[in-house]
């Protein structure tokens, strides 16, 4: 997937957003380790939440159109 980003930023979006849903860091972990508001933005639009419907879940990463 990450391969298919066109941004720097899409690219690191497409390689964690596993690790925010299948381990126990947090946005602020990353913040903390110096990712930019551009990333925790696009990690925001793609994680999963438990028991978020699918099709709210689509909602929310539809405004990954306005990501870079």
């Amino acid at each position: 997937m990450m391969m298919k980003m066109k941004s720097e930023a899409a690219m690191i979006v497409a390689v964690l957003h596993d690790v925010v849903e299948d381990s126990g860091w947090t946005s602020t972990d990353l913040i903390n380790e110096g990712f930019s508001q551009e990333v925790i933005y696009g990690l925001d639009c793609v994680t999963d939440r438990h028991g978020e419907s699918y099709a709210n879940f689509r909602l929310r990463a539809l405004r990954l159109r306005a990501f870079p």
